[in-house]
């Protein structure tokens, strides 16, 4: 922000941001710009965004989110809506799902479609853990409206040691029949399970070729002293 900008933040009780509004200087005050006007639910969970314009006089309702929890305050949905000057316009709606430990298990992507008033799929996003809770693989998929199926698009698989660290991470995209390698990453730690080394390698049809490193130290604290890369 210049110094000719001005942002006021207002909090309730419970420390909850409930609006920010931003002003700019016009040569004699500061006048309304913008601003975001949130609301929560009993347990502080974020339910609403408007975003407004001022119009010289007022506020103007312009764009918003509306956000759905489960009963474990996990996000189940985010709906995306635009002010068409007398009531809200759906444009795009995320819903979420979750295991038995909360971890995030898939994401489905839709759009509004105007004409037939319904939610059209776009994209889908799934992962899987092991026991722990470590992720073992997200994947990506388009929705083929030809067909009426989802469409793998590419695909992360991680591995990890017995201390729970992250050593590889392979990334895949599918070419309609398989899985090709993209790029891949291999970490090591220390005996304090700091990350060490990173290195990332590129698939060149046959094999994989290192493209780039990391490098970390550290204190007695484990904190960083020297990145290198």
């Amino acid at each position: 922000m210049g110094k000719f900008t001005q942002y006021n933040i207002v909090y309730d009780a419970n420390n909850n941001e409930l609006s920010t509004t931003y002003k700019g200087w016009n040569g004699t005050f500061f006048q309304n710009i913008f601003q975001d006007v949130y609301t929560y639910d009993a347990n502080n969970n974020q339910t609403s965004d408007v975003f407004q314009l001022w119009s010289g006089t007022a506020w103007v309702n312009s764009s918003g989110y509306i956000y759905m929890y489960d009963g474990n305050n996990n996000l189940i949905s985010q709906l995306s809506q635009n002010w068409n000057g007398t009531s809200w316009d759906n444009y795009d709606l995320s819903t979420y799902s979750y295991d038995a430990n909360k971890n995030f298990i898939s994401e489905i992507y839709q759009l509004w479609n105007d004409l037939d008033g319904t939610w059209d799929n776009s994209n889908r996003y799934s992962a899987t853990y092991d026991a722990n809770n470590n992720q073992l693989t997200y994947k990506y998929q388009n929705w083929n409206a030809t067909i009426l199926d989802w469409e793998d698009t590419g695909l992360y698989t991680n591995t990890y040691d017995a201390n729970n660290n992250q050593i590889t991470q392979l990334f895949q995209y599918w070419d309609a029949t398989k899985w090709v390698n993209y790029s891949n990453s291999i970490s090591t730690y220390n005996a304090g399970n700091d990350l060490t080394n990173v290195l990332f390698q590129d698939w060149n049809v046959t094999n994989w070729e290192n493209s780039a490193r990391g490098t970390y130290t550290y204190n007695g604290n484990h904190q960083v002293l020297k990145v290198l890369i």
